[in-house]
């Protein structure tokens, strides 16, 4: 499956990623386990699913990964968030230069992945 369009929601992007694996809202919210070790109810993952609530909280994410079959870090970023162990609240705040290369390098690496259009992006479709 591929993260085509650039519309996709977070919300757009679990339930393909659900429908993909086969699996009802039913049967996947009762694999996604809180804290306390209860499943989340099917309607919660509904209103993910409908961009109905924020992105959850990083434990539920790693949960919807878990379940979902998807690396953890690339479903934080699908949803737009940062994985929780890249910590940037002790960068040097004089100095963004080592953290700009390091998005650059990301940025590179990601585009060289995604199919290109005559003016260098994806034309929502994955066709060139």
């Amino acid at each position: 499956m591929k993260y085509e369009n650039k519309e996709r929601t977070f919300g757009k992007t679990v339930a393909a990623l659900r429908k993909k694996r086969g699996m009802t809202q039913k049967e996947c919210a009762a694999e996604i386990k809180k804290d306390d070790g209860s499943s989340i109810s099917p309607q919660y993952l509904n209103d993910i699913e409908k961009d109905r609530r924020g992105v959850p909280t990083d434990q539920l994410m790693r949960e919807l990964a878990r379940v979902l079959n998807v690396p953890e870090n690339s479903l934080f970023l699908m949803a737009r968030e940062l994985p929780p162990d890249l910590n940037l609240t002790d960068w040097d705040l004089e100095d963004f230069s080592e953290l700009d290369a390091a998005y650059s390098l990301f940025k590179k690496a990601i585009s060289e992945k995604r199919p290109k259009t005559s003016a260098g992006g994806t034309d929502g479709t994955g066709q060139a």
